[in-house]
């Protein structure tokens, strides 16, 4: 956004390429120095050059929108918090608008900062809905954890807060596993207020792979919560968490050869485990998925690395099982004993295969074995006997080579078109073979029973329902 010429300064045209939140804030103070020049001339001229309220919403919107990016919010918050300082009215309209209060993002050395502000205006601190924490590595491996006067900080800003219901604590960039700062629950867990967290997401990187939970804490309405680069295994200590609904697991390395999550089982719906491995092909994750047999809809593995061991899993024994995606490697896993089980999962609506690399064989592998089962289909024990919609996913390069093999997949079109059941082809796209990929492969294919879990949810919305 630009002022057009100095003729006719008061013309805006929006530029995709010009910074938003520099120009947005330079526009708001050039309005405000104009204003008061004319405010000794005319109150006419005053109405003109003040924006009306509405505009300035919808420009206050268009700065703070959400974003899944932790660094972009970042970006964006400082933006509009500069912008409220510009006058009386954009101040109290932005506040107006919960953009900014409602879900803030702050460093630990600037907690008392926003404690301040939260005391001193008692409206703002009841629009808290998520706070989350920034931890920043620190510049040497030797220095010492927070101090206890950082800690009370931080326990006072959770108790100011009497409508926060999420709480994230993250690092400030990805970084190697590091000695020092160390934020644990056990602590911060005397705070009354974390009685009423629904929704908690925690990297391993800010503890330094120590015990984040105390034995004794109890988070009675935790629905869900997100554990990034976490070892777990039998050591790992878990809180209390009754009302438990969905767990997301991303970047964690799987310790033990049996594997268990010490969580009710009655309760679970929804299990992510994203870019996560395991020490050893010898690792075998079912343990950590029977005890939820009779609770999952929802059942999500993701990541080239565990691809191995999810043939493990004997999938028809999820009774309530609903959506189910998996990724797929002929590398490392027979296809065929994945694909036997899973198409007698009773309940299946919707299933996802995901293959990664350009190579096509892995992909055909599946367009095959799916044709068989649904070829030599028998009435009396039908295969997927509630599915509605199949999805296969791969890299755009096995789609354009696809003339191989399209034969096989007009049949297994025709067949699903028999059996009432939707296929979708998906192309997978920005997928780079590293050890520090972020990409979300095939998350993005949400199921109505699921919902995206972590920082990322936490960012873009406050309003979720269980």
């Amino acid at each position: 956004m630009y002022l057009r010429n100095r003729a006719d300064s008061d013309t805006l045209i929006l530029r995709g390429q010009m910074n938003p939140t520099t120009q947005i804030v330079k526009l708001f103070r050039r309005f405000k120095n104009r204003s008061q020049t004319a405010r000794a001339t005319s109150s006419a001229t005053e109405l003109v050059l003040q924006p009306p309220p509405e505009v300035v919403i919808l420009v206050f919107r268009f700065l703070c929108s959400g974003s899944s990016d932790l660094e972009d919010c970042i970006s964006r918050q400082v933006g509009f918090a500069s912008s409220l300082r510009v006058c009386r009215v954009w101040h109290r309209v932005g506040l107006s608008l919960d953009l900014l209060y409602s879900r803030p993002i702050v460093g630990v050395s600037s907690i008392p900062l926003l404690l301040r502000t939260l005391k001193g205006k008692r409206e703002l601190a009841c629009r808290v809905r998520t706070i989350v924490i920034v931890v920043s590595p620190p510049e040497h491996l030797a220095q010492p954890s927070f101090s206890l006067a950082q800690l009370r900080e931080i326990s006072k800003l959770f108790k100011s807060c009497s409508s926060l219901d999420s709480l994230a604590i993250h690092p400030v960039r990805v970084v190697l596993p590091f000695e020092g700062p160390q934020l644990r629950m056990g602590v911060m867990g005397k705070s009354s207020i974390l009685q009423n967290l629904t929704r908690l997401a925690f990297d391993g990187l800010t503890s330094s792979y120590v015990p984040f939970f105390a034995p004794t804490v109890h988070l009675p309405r935790l629905e869900e919560i997100t554990m990034t680069s976490i070892p777990v295994g039998e050591d790992l200590i878990w809180p209390s968490c009754p009302s438990l609904r969905r767990i997301r697991l991303e970047r964690c390395r799987f310790t033990e050869t049996a594997t268990t999550i010490p969580l009710p089982p009655v309760s679970l719906k929804q299990l992510d485990i994203d870019q996560c491995w395991a020490d050893d092909d010898l690792v075998d994750i079912s343990n950590s998925l029977y005890p939820f047999v009779s609770s999952l809809e929802v059942l999500r593995i993701y990541g080239v690395w565990v691809t191995r061991q999810i043939h493990h899993v004997d999938y028809s024994r999820f009774t309530r099982l609903r959506h189910l995606s998996l990724s797929l490697d002929e590398d490392h896993i027979p296809l065929r004993s994945v694909l036997d089980t899973v198409c007698q999962t009773p309940q299946l609506e919707e299933v996802v295969f995901t293959t990664h690399f350009s190579n096509s064989e892995t992909t055909e592998l599946v367009v095959y074995g799916l044709e068989v089962l649904l070829e030599f289909n028998h009435p009396r024990d039908p295969v997927f006997p509630s599915l509605c919609s199949l999805v296969i996913q791969a890299e755009n390069m096995v789609w354009r080579v696809r003339d191989e093999h399209d034969d096989r997949l007009i049949k297994l079109y025709a067949l699903c078109h028999e059996r009432g059941i939707e296929l979708k082809l998906r192309e997978l796209q920005g997928f780079e073979l590293s050890g520090c990929d972020d990409g979300k492969i095939g998350l993005a294919c949400l199921c109505r029973w699921g919902r995206d879990l972590g920082l990322e949810d936490m960012l873009l919305d406050n309003q979720r329902g269980s």
